[in-house]
């Protein structure tokens, strides 16, 4: 009898050895072309949704090409922290809004993290990290995460 194959255990075997390796670090390189990629930062207001990894797979798919093609692909990541998009949230958990309160801990957020999330910067450093980890590397983006940044930075 056939054994059914695991497709999320090989997705993660795979990306965790794309990410050790560091395959997708981009090094200046003499004489190799040179492909800078970007998306529209989301802004750290609240938990992606499937939009925006749709509109960001298309980049992903761009630098994977672009690789293909011999170039050496900058394919850096951010969130827009700026503004209303860290401060909204920030208040609404200050105030105890039950609806903000509620959204959180559906999404997972733990307890005491929520507790310090009435800090905007907390609500920054909190979606930044939220972003790479549970984000753009479970769906294996080839990006370049030492370069992340936020429109604070």
């Amino acid at each position: 009898m056939e054994q059914a194959l695991d497709f999320a255990e090989m997705e993660r075997k795979w990306q965790a050895r794309w990410y050790k390796e560091k395959i997708f670090d981009s090094e200046p390189i003499e004489g190799k072309p040179k492909y800078f990629i970007i998306f529209a930062y989301p802004g750290t207001s609240g938990y992606l949704h499937v939009g925006h990894m749709r509109a960001y797979t298309y980049t992903d798919i761009m630098a994977r090409y672009m690789r293909m093609q011999g170039c050496n692909v900058l394919f850096p990541v951010g969130a827009h922290a700026t503004g209303n998009v860290s401060i909204t949230p920030a208040r609404k958990v200050e105030r105890n809004d039950a609806e903000t309160m509620e959204y959180f801990r559906a999404n997972g957020c733990p307890e005491e993290q929520l507790q310090k999330l009435s800090d905007p910067l907390e609500i920054v450093r909190f979606f930044s990290k939220v972003y790479v980890d549970d984000y753009w590397k479970k769906f294996g983006f080839s990006a370049d995460f030492r370069r992340f940044t936020t429109t604070i930075d």
